[in-house]
């Protein structure tokens, strides 16, 4: 059974350590129930990949529209190879409780507001 140690950091965030060595931060959601309508509109995005030349970075812009249909735009960079001007399109299916799943099935979302999110890219 994994161990973890959780630490306060703020009163709206937590840090979480597990005893295997990863690390994670919680923090509460904000909305009670989610929908396409609460999380409608425009969201920057980025990636921080430290010391870790074979995976990508990207940064760009994510627009949900109230019937769940996502666009992007980003620009990336992988293994030294910069591409600009990608665009993605894809629709979203949202549960009540904040974690979408994009129809590609190629990550998932989560919601801790309708304006701040966490993605899990799914290799």
């Amino acid at each position: 059974m994994p161990v973890e140690i959780n630490r306060q950091i703020a009163p709206s965030l937590k840090r979480l350590l597990s005893l295997s060595g990863h690390a994670a931060l919680a923090k509460p959601q904000m909305a009670e129930t989610y929908s396409n309508s609460v999380v409608q509109g425009s969201n920057l995005f980025g990636t921080l990949l430290l010391g870790n030349s074979t995976r990508s970075d990207s940064i760009g812009v994510e627009r949900i529209n109230s019937e769940g249909a996502i666009s992007s735009a980003s620009d990336i960079r992988s293994d030294a190879t910069s591409t600009s001007g990608n665009s993605v399109s894809d629709s979203l299916a949202l549960s009540a409780n904040g974690c979408a799943i994009p129809a590609s099935g190629d990550e998932v979302i989560y919601f801790a507001s309708p304006t701040k999110f966490y993605i899990l890219t799914i290799p």
